[in-house]
Parts: C-alpha cells; sequence; structure tokens
C-alpha cells in the first residue's frame, strides 16, 4: 500500500471524527440552551404562582371577613357557606394541578428531533 493511500486515509478519518464530534458539540449546546430554558421558566412560574398564592390568600381571608361582618346576624352560616366554598375550590385546584403535573413536558424535544434527524442521515441507504 502506498504511503500516500494511509496518509489519505488518516486525514479522512480525522475529518469524520471532527465531523462526529461537531454534531455532537452542537446537540449537546442545544440540550444545554434547553435546560437553561426550562430552568429560568420553572423559576418564573414559581415566582409568580407564590405572588399569587399570597395575593388571593389575602383577598380570601379578607373577603370571608367582609361577608361576615356584613352578615353578622348569620355569621355562623355564612363561616360555614365560605368554608364549604374554599374547600371546594382548594380540592378542584388540587386535582387540576395533579393532572397538569402529569402531562408530559416538552422538555428536550428539539434535543431528541435532532438527533433523531442526525440518526436518519447517518443510517445506511438500502
Amino acid at each position: 500500500m502506498p504511503e500516500n493511500q494511509g496518509h489519505g486515509l488518516m486525514q479522512s478519518l480525522g475529518t469524520l471524527a471532527s465531523t462526529v464530534l461537531g454534531i455532537v458539540q452542537t446537540r449537546l449546546e442545544i440540550l444545554v440552551t434547553e435546560i437553561e430554558e426550562e430552568r429560568i421558566r420553572l423559576e418564573q412560574l414559581l415566582l409568580i404562582g407564590a405572588l399569587a398564592l399570597i395575593s388571593l390568600g389575602l383577598g380570601v381571608l379578607l373577603l370571608t371577613v367582609f361577608i361576615v361582618v356584613a352578615f353578622w346576624d348569620h355569621r355562623l352560616l355564612m363561616l360555614g357557606i365560605l368554608t364549604v366554598l374554599f374547600f371546594s375550590v382548594g380540592i378542584v385546584s388540587a386535582l387540576a394541578f395533579r393532572n397538569r403535573s402529569r402531562q408530559a413536558s416538552p422538555l428536550f424535544s428539539a434535543s431528541v428531533a435532532e438527533l433523531a434527524k442526525d440518526r436518519e442521515l447517518l443510517s445506511p441507504r438500502p
């Protein structure tokens, strides 16, 4: 085998390795970007959710006091009705939260799609 062919083969293998490493690096960068975007989204979601819970909690407390004072003569009836109402809203919200948390997240969907394209392009053609 001439020395030139061996050198050409090694150069081709080096180019192939460089291309594969470039593809892997690109996919890892996409993955890291998706993880960062998801982290930021979750932080924002938690902050907004905490603010909403605090505000709604105070609003419900003040509304309860207002209704009880407004209907002072029927305060036990009003407290009972409001208790049932708040428990009902809480149970429905907890069920909605549970259902929502069980739904699949689109996390890493772009990375998986890119890897599927790569696999298709690299698979042998019949």
